[in-house]
């Protein structure tokens, strides 16, 4: 297999979205401006397009989208970005209450952390984390803006 990156586009929520794989992994995400217009649609992919396809009518497991992924290692962070994937389209969750459902109440700045160094913005749905005052906070894939636009777009959806 190539060692090359290869950057491929879909849409979401109107925001371009690139995903780079590189030796049949995704290495990170981004989301709008920095996604490159030239990127190959993801149906181009001999297993993308079908992925992403199940993964945004909610049908692919966490399990599967990890395989395909370059997680972080820490155990904190894998549990973090395991139970935000689990918030459904649509829904939101506090930093604090994140923290609680891996059994770590007091750990709403750490969930921050890991919200901020989420390589894959909208695979691993950091946008549906807000403040406990409901207030949306910032957005690592672009900002309160684009999150804001992303939750009522999924609102709309569910």
């Amino acid at each position: 297999m190539s060692s090359i990156e290869t950057v491929y586009r879909f849409d979401y929520a109107g925001f371009p979205v690139g995903v780079w794989l590189q030796r049949g992994r995704i290495t990170s995400t981004e989301v709008g401006e920095g996604v490159p217009i030239d990127a190959a649609p993801v149906t181009a992919h001999p297993w993308l397009g079908t992925w992403v396809k199940q993964w945004r009518a909610g049908h692919l497991p966490f399990e599967m989208l990890s395989n395909k992924m370059q997680l972080p290692t820490s155990s904190f962070y894998a549990a973090i970005y395991q139970a935000l994937y689990a918030v459904p389209v649509g829904q939101t969750i506090s930093y604090g209450e994140l923290g609680d459902r891996i059994g770590q109440p007091a750990a709403a700045r750490a969930v921050g952390s890991a919200m901020r160094k989420n390589p894959f913005p909208i695979l691993i749905p950091c946008h549906r984390v807000v403040k406990s005052t409901g207030a949306l906070g910032n957005y690592s894939g672009g900002g309160p803006a684009v999150k804001q636009a992303l939750l009522k777009f999924e609102r709309e959806l569910a």
